[in-house]
C-alpha cells in the first residue's frame, strides 16, 4: 500500500500538476488528508519515498520504490519474491538476466546504504 501511495503522490505533485496533492491524494485513497500525511512520513521513512526537502513541494521515490521499479521493468514480480533465472533460458536470456540481477543487486545495495546513512537516531 505504501508504495502504491508513493507512486500516486509522485504523480500528484508532478511539476505540471496544479497545488493541492495532498486533497488529491487523500480523495483517491478515500481518507482524511492528515491520515493521508501520516502514510507519506511512513513511506518515506520505509524507503518508498525519499526525504521531503524543506520549502520545496512534492517528492523523489526513495531507493525502495527505484529497486521495485527496476525489478518491474526487469520482469521480476515484485523485489520481495527476488530474482530467478529459469533453467530453460538460452545463454543470451540468461546473460541478460543475471545482468538485471547485477542491477538489481546494485540498487538493493543502494537501498541498504540509504538506511545507513539515516543512521539510528532518525526514527
Amino acid at each position: 500500500m505504501l508504495r502504491q501511495l508513493a507512486e500516486v503522490y509522485l504523480e500528484e505533485t508532478a511539476e505540471e500538476k496544479p497545488a493541492g496533492a495532498l486533497r488529491r491524494v487523500a480523495a483517491k485513497f478515500d481518507r482524511p488528508t492528515e491520515t493521508i500525511r501520516t502514510w507519506l512520513a511512513r513511506a518515506c521513512k520505509e524507503g518508498w519515498l525519499a526525504p521531503a526537502v524543506k520549502g520545496r513541494a512534492g517528492g523523489e521515490p526513495g531507493p525502495k520504490l527505484l529497486v521495485y521499479r527496476m525489478a518491474h521493468a526487469s520482469g521480476v514480480a515484485a523485489p520481495e519474491v527476488g530474482v530467478r533465472i529459469p533453467n530453460d533460458e538460452t545463454d543470451a536470456q540468461r546473460e541478460a538476466l543475471e545482468q538485471r540481477m547485477y542491477d538489481f543487486a546494485f540498487a538493493e545495495d543502494a537501498g541498504k546504504l540509504w538506511e545507513d546513512l539515516r543512521g539510528p537516531g532518525s526514527e
